[in-house]
């Protein structure tokens, strides 16, 4: 198309002094026009980003899912690149009105799939400084936004462990308190998945003995499989994430944790411990030795011989 106008450019305006050209020399050069000009379809608008932010600190914003995917997709890498660094900088600002910041909570994980890999860890390494700086309520909001658009797998590992360190701990101080095992859970679950290699064994302690529950009695109820079900129902997804490691993990917590040897003593404490050895099973991960123990404590055949092996 450049190509087609600089030609034409040439013939009518470039060289002045020379003759006007003939019919049959505009003639084809209507022709190319309608054929290398016209038929291509017009680009695509682009977004004024300082504008479109505008819109977005206001009611008039149109939050429609579709129309937006699209906006987005069409953007060029240089567009995404500034949009995402400023919604990441007005999130965290403190003088953000809650109007773009609901409106931000809605688009950013719309574009954050757009983006490149190299973009993506721009932004995780933008809340590493930021989180270094020891500022509560910025790191605060920084977090909320990593974990808005699932991205604390673009932040540094020293970054993660900050993180999920506190949150792993607070559950495995908490456990059988059921408030709080369902409260720390949920904001572990929103963490997502990427625990840094030094949390695991902690991380699997604590949803393992939270699922598991203890027994005792209640002077209301004949129950004496106690546990916190509004917890349990977040803990299977995260047992269907694991990889090597946590099923590794999981077998050391099993061999190891006293409290929990003397709690699965009760047929109904080893079936719960079961239905995570079925997940992992099902998955398909692990490897061949801790395989082989999980399949061995889920078998009710083999239940003496896997009392024996943990006690041993």
């Amino acid at each position: 198309m450049l190509h087609q106008a600089r030609e034409t450019r040439n013939v009518f305006d470039g060289h002045p002094k020379s003759s006007s050209p003939e019919l049959v020399k505009v003639l084809s050069f209507i022709s190319d026009c309608n054929k290398y000009v016209l038929n291509v379809e017009f680009p695509i608008a682009i977004i004024n980003i300082s504008d479109y932010l505008k819109t977005m600190d206001s009611t008039d914003y149109d939050r429609n899912d579709i129309a937006v995917r699209q906006a987005m997709s069409d953007l060029p890498e240089t567009y995404k690149k500034e949009l995402i660094h400023r919604l990441y900088s007005m999130y965290k600002s403190p003088s953000t009105s809650t109007t773009i910041k609901s409106n931000i909570e809605f688009l950013a994980p719309i574009l954050w799939p757009e983006l490149s890999k190299e973009i993506k860890l721009e932004v995780g390494r933008g809340f590493d400084k930021d989180i270094s700086k020891g500022i509560a309520s910025v790191t605060q909001s920084g977090l909320e936004f990593m974990k808005l658009v699932n991205g604390l797998m673009y932040v540094s590992t020293a970054t993660r462990e900050a993180i999920f360190r506190p949150v792993i701990d607070k559950l495995n101080h908490s456990l059988d308190k059921w408030d709080e095992e369902e409260k720390t859970v949920k904001e572990l679950e929103k963490l997502g998945y990427n625990i840094p290699a030094s949390c695991i064994n902690e991380y699997v302690n604590g949803i393992t003995c939270t699922f598991v529950g203890y027994t005792g009695g209640s002077y209301r109820s004949s129950r004496t499989d106690f546990y916190s079900n509004a917890a349990a129902s977040h803990i299977t997804p995260m047992f269907k994430h694991f990889d090597n490691k946590c099923v590794t993990s999981f077998v050391n917590v099993i061999k190891t944790n006293k409290k929990l040897q003397s709690r699965i003593g009760t047929q109904a404490k080893l079936n719960r411990l079961r239905e995570l050895g079925n997940i992992i099973l099902e998955k398909g991960v692990g490897d061949k030795s801790d395989r082989e123990f999980i399949e061995m404590m889920c078998d009710d055949s083999r239940k003496t011989k896997f009392y024996i092996k943990i006690d041993a």
